[in-house]
Formats: structure tokens, C-alpha cells, sequence
């Protein structure tokens, strides 16, 4: 595990070095709550032991879990999708 996150961390430090992207608002780790589209924030994709993770509104998220009414259900290397718990599907795209 740790070696995931340490993967993960690096790919992570590399995509914001690679896009020059402003810093991230801090998140308060125990509030599980989005209430729209534009506050979900997919910062890195990774890779490891044959498994994709993403890091969401700086929550460490593989395939099938939740973040607030959403569940991650793919995880490709560009790009995560979630289905709400209406079944509206939501792609987030790390350009």
C-alpha cells in the first residue's frame, strides 16, 4: 500500500509539474460532501499492481468506491467516470 501511494504521489507531483496547474484548495479530509459537478477535482491518475487509482478532491479513490453520491466505476489513464446515485454518469478529464 505504501507503495502505492508513494507511486501515485510521484505521478501526481509529475502531472501538476507537467501542467502547471495552480495549487490545489485545501479539503477538509473528513467532509464527504460534493454537491455539484464543478466541485469534483480529479489531480492524478496512477497506476500500480495492476490497478488504476485516481486522487479526487485529494481522497485516494480506486474502481467501485464512493465520493459523496458518486461511485468511481472506470478509471482509464486520462480519465475517471462516476455514476451518481440517480445513474447520471459524470467523466473527469486530467487535460
Amino acid at each position: 500500500m505504501i507503495k502505492k501511494l508513494i507511486s501515485l504521489i510521484i505521478i501526481a507531483s509529475s502531472i501538476t509539474s507537467l501542467s502547471h496547474a495552480t495549487e490545489p484548495e485545501l479539503v477538509d479530509p473528513t467532509d464527504n460532501s460534493v454537491t455539484d459537478k464543478t466541485h469534483l477535482e480529479l489531480s492524478a491518475i496512477g497506476f500500480a499492481h495492476n490497478e488504476y487509482y485516481s486522487v479526487i478532491n485529494d481522497k485516494l479513490l480506486t474502481q467501485g468506491d464512493m465520493i459523496s453520491d458518486y461511485k468511481v466505476t472506470k478509471i482509464k489513464i486520462n480519465q475517471v467516470t462516476l455514476l451518481k446515485n440517480d445513474n447520471t454518469e459524470t467523466t473527469l478529464t486530467i487535460n
